[in-house]
């Protein structure tokens, strides 16, 4: 008999790595750690390493594993599922447990829909993602939901700044913009800095770094942090 996901108090995310700082991992661990300060205990199951979004996971007290069989006594009432290696390994661990599970790409590999039973529903964060789960067979536009993005900054009351001196650009992934944007910088006499895992250089302080510049270059969920802390954003991407 399959369980009901209606009073889940153990949870199990799942998720390709926790050893960088990309939106997913971001997300997973504000997720993780969201659901266990309402009570539920929280496990994330991660296909590959483990790193510092791992450390801050289990620091706040959510289990981490790149271990399925680890989590056998755990036994999940609900598979909060991220990315298709990770949820195939939960899903044959844990066949009777109920899942959700969220696309967050248009176009990776590791983010291709499976229509699979037991997944109550299927969630996209935007029009991109939601298409993408509408041409994979089974999936029906009754069974997707649109959670648009959310970032658990607090916003800031203070003044935007009154001029543009210093520039923080978020290099995502290939990020082929940042040539230009340094280049722009340089041109217009303007202080910057680059952090990224585009440029090898992932930080965990990107809060305080956005709150000392006068403007933000980035995508996607760095652009809404920002713009909760009040500073003006130029959104690119590649």
């Amino acid at each position: 008999m399959e369980k009901s996901p209606k009073n889940a108090r153990r949870i199990l995310i799942t998720n390709v790595g926790l050893d960088k700082r990309s939106g997913t991992e971001i997300v997973t661990k504000e997720t993780a750690i969201g659901l266990a300060d309402r009570g539920p205990t929280v496990a994330v199951y991660s296909s590959s390493s483990l790193g510092e979004i791992a450390k801050e996971l289990i620091v706040a007290g959510v289990i981490v594993t790149n271990r399925v069989e680890s989590l056998m006594d755990f036994d999940p009432d609900l598979i909060h599922a991220n990315h298709t290696t990770p949820f195939l390994v939960a899903r044959t661990a844990f066949p009777e447990c109920p899942a959700l599970w969220f696309c967050h790409d248009a176009t990776a590999w590791h983010d291709n829909p499976i229509d699979l039973p037991g997944t109550a529903l299927y969630v996209s964060h935007s029009p991109a993602p939601h298409a993408r789960l509408l041409s994979t067979p089974g999936i029906t536009d009754a069974r997707i939901a649109t959670l648009l993005n959310a970032t658990d900054v607090a916003p800031s009351a203070g003044a935007p700044p009154d001029a543009i001196r210093k520039v923080l650009i978020v290099a995502k992934y290939r990020a082929k913009y940042v040539k230009l944007v340094v280049a722009a910088c340089k041109e217009l006499g303007l202080a910057y800095e680059v952090v990224g895992g585009a440029v090898g250089r992932t930080v965990n302080d990107l809060g305080d770094r956005m709150r000392a510049v006068d403007m933000v270059v980035a995508s996607g969920k760095v652009t809404m942090e920002a713009i909760a802390l009040n500073r003006p954003v130029l959104c690119m991407d590649e």
